[in-house]
């Protein structure tokens, strides 16, 4: 990659009420970190790696609203202002490196794996959600062009759910 090439990326980027150091954005990625033992130290670390390489805009992974938001038991949540001081840690490292840092507020609806789901259907989401009624080849290929799962895939996760729940 050649600066002639992208010449604006790293340039700063004014939004008005800050500016970006350059155009480089990480996207919201689920690692299970913050479920893991010291997760807040966990975070700042791995976040605040990112910062120092010279990402200028960080999405965390999902925190939940509410405990009917939860994409599984033991996953984020942010549901009183008490919890704030968890998050301190984090955005001080990140903003350290020079780095801005977004929370995904993630209520994960009907597709939540645990037993108090919240959603206007009364159903849980379906794990193989591109099946058309015609070929195999063309619903391979929709799942592939969307990055969703394989058959294969969804069909190994369902049994391989049912033996630990």
């Amino acid at each position: 990659m050649t600066q002639a090439m992208f010449p604006h990326l790293m340039a700063p980027l004014d939004l008005g009420r800050t500016v970006l150091r350059n155009r480089l954005y990480m996207g919201s990625m689920h690692t299970r970190i913050d479920m893991q033992d010291q997760p807040a130290r966990r975070m700042a670390a791995f976040y605040g790696e990112r910062a120092k390489g010279g990402v200028a805009v960080i999405v965390t992974g999902g925190c939940s609203p509410n405990e009917e938001g939860l994409i599984e038991p033991g996953a984020p949540m942010l549901v009183n202002e008490e919890q704030l001081h968890e998050h301190k840690p984090v955005t001080d490292e990140v903003h350290e490196h020079g780095g801005k840092i977004l929370l995904q507020l993630l209520h994960a609806g009907r597709n939540g794996k645990i037993d108090a789901l919240v959603d206007r259907r009364s159903t849980r989401a379906c794990r193989e959600r591109c099946r058309p009624k015609r070929s195999n080849a063309r619903w391979k290929t929709s799942c592939a062009a969307r990055g969703w799962p394989s058959r294969a895939a969804t069909t190994a996760w369902k049994s391989w759910a049912r033996r630990v729940t």
